[in-house]
This record gives structure tokens, sequence and C-alpha cells, in this order.
């Protein structure tokens, strides 16, 4: 069994990749919660496809 502290260096660049991609979902589904959260307090049930592609692609 390896060591923790021996990766190689793709499993390092593995690890790393999966860190970013997991913070970036965590971030654009925050602000899509946010985003709803928003919508609904002022009185509007439904998301604008358009609004979210923005939030997609910004």
């Amino acid at each position: 069994m390896k060591k923790v502290d021996k990766l190689s260096l793709w499993e390092r660049y593995l690890t790393n990749e999966i860190v970013i991609e997991f913070k970036a979902r965590l971030y654009f589904f925050t602000v899509l919660f946010f985003y709803c959260v928003y919508r609904m307090i002022n009185g509007i049930f439904d998301a604008s496809i358009l609004h979210m592609a923005e939030m997609i692609f910004a």
C-alpha cells in the first residue's frame, strides 16, 4: 500500500484538479441557490434560463 506522502506527480496533479473542480461546482451551486432564494423573495417562482446561462458562462 502506498504512503500518502509519497504521491506521484500524476496523482498530485489529479488531486489538485479534483479539488479545483469540486470548489468550482460548490461555488456555482451556492450562487444558483442564492439566485433562486432572491427570486423567491421577490415573489417570482421561476428562474430565467437566460440569467442562469449568464451565470454559467460568466
